[in-house]
């Protein structure tokens, strides 16, 4: 008996999800029929805990004791269905709550499947998601320093606040879990990921009402905008999907498949950095006299330097072996955070030196367009050269099997 209805809850329960999913135009057939398969779940679940409550061991008062309740097979038994029931609840809040919001109903699809999958899971994806949605209205009442951002390019600061706000469950990950990859924690690169991401996503919004609105209205324009958002989301999911199975997201060569996905995530990596050269193209055709000189030349500059920078040491990064060169020494000393080797060269240090020309670039002209008056575009020149010849020398010295900062 149990087995029947454990076959035929999960089967109902399949049913009200399907009819949330697929029948988004049917609304009050898709809200009757997940109503009625949720309110069903609840009476068996009441006639379950009535029969089995009182023959369970164990209780709430540690692990231990819930892992003794569910021991017993009724128990765990209404243990299921409480779980069917209530994530079913938690899918037709999230379309109700889309419907008012007027989010497409296929943009709610991924957050429906982890409801479905992993519960909470799916109703933090939504709550994001109208996070996203939300900041992008003009009439979003959120902190003022925020709106101000998103002011200056919507879809990108929202973007990247939600890649920020991965920081916080990763961090925790981080601490809960002891499995090292690479001489490693395997959330520090989840971690290093979402921020700089999300730091790329900023400046780029941050230097978009550079561009005339012309631009802005243009292909390329917009190129900037979803050129960098959606590789920097499909990156970021990848990485965290492997990291969570305690795998490498980058040099995973294990099966054809992770073989094909790495080579996706090269050319993503290409084409979110192209949108750095995009932008650069737009404000350097925006002719406009309420931009200091010296300041447009640097975030040109850095815009055209990280892109440039960026694909050359992406491609000898993703042409070699792995991104460390020579033989590592046991338990190899790193640098903090960055995790850069400081027994054996590593090519990281050149790539973290290329992609971060647009922010490093740009700060020092807004320092040359404030304090070097008329000579500051030479200042920035002069920077700019020294800043790429510092990035190759660090290339070469990691060619050399030369750390950064040796022992």
């Amino acid at each position: 008996m149990q087995d029947m209805i454990f076959q035929i809850s999960s089967a109902a329960a399949l049913a009200g999800w399907l009819v949330l999913i697929a029948l988004p135009r049917w609304r009050r057939l898709s809200e009757f029929v997940s109503l009625s398969i949720i309110a069903l779940l609840a009476v068996a679940y009441l006639s379950l805990i009535g029969v089995w409550w009182s023959q369970a061991k164990g209780g709430f008062n540690s692990l231990n004791d819930v892992a003794a309740l569910f021991e017993t097979r009724g128990a765990l038994l209404a243990g299921w269905l409480h779980y069917l029931a209530f994530d079913l609840f938690v899918g037709r809040y999230i379309v109700a709550q889309a419907r008012i919001a007027e989010m497409p109903h296929w943009s709610i699809v991924p957050s429906l499947i982890l409801t479905f999958l992993f519960g909470p899971i799916g109703l933090l994806t939504y709550w994001v998601q109208r996070l996203f949605v939300q900041m992008r209205q003009p009439a979003w009442g959120g902190p003022r320093l925020l709106k101000q951002l998103l002011a200056r390019q919507p879809d990108l600061v929202a973007s990247a606040v939600v890649f920020l706000s991965f920081v916080v469950p990763t961090l925790l990950a981080y601490v809960l879990d002891d499995r090292q990859l690479g001489g490693v924690n395997v959330w520090l690169k989840p971690l290093k990921f979402e921020t700089s991401l999300g730091l790329y996503l900023l400046t780029l919004a941050w230097f978009y009402p550079l561009a005339d609105s012309g631009f802005r209205a243009t292909k390329l324009g917009r190129f900037v905008i979803w050129g960098a958002i959606i590789p920097s989301f499909g990156e970021l999911v990848y990485i965290v999907f492997r990291s969570a199975q305690g795998q490498a997201s980058h040099y995973n060569a294990s099966t054809p498949v992770a073989a094909a996905l790495y080579a996706v995530m090269g050319i993503g990596a290409l084409v979110l950095t192209s949108a750095s050269a995009a932008l650069a193209v737009g404000i350097f055709r925006t002719k406009t006299s309420e931009i200091n000189s010296t300041y447009r030349l640097a975030v040109i500059s850095g815009l055209v330097m990280t892109t440039v920078l960026g694909i050359v040491q992406g491609m000898i990064l993703g042409g070699a072996p792995g991104h460390s060169v020579g033989v590592a020494i046991a338990n190899d000393v790193t640098v903090p955070i960055m995790g850069w080797s400081r027994t054996i060269g590593d090519l990281r240090v050149s790539h973290f030196l290329a992609i971060h020309a647009e922010q490093i670039v740009p700060a020092f002209g807004a320092l040359a367009a404030s304090f070097f008056g008329p000579v500051g575009r030479i200042a920035v020149v002069l920077f700019a050269l020294g800043y790429i010849g510092l990035t190759l020398a660090t290339l070469v010295q990691a060619k050399m099997a030369l750390p950064l900062l040796p022992l």
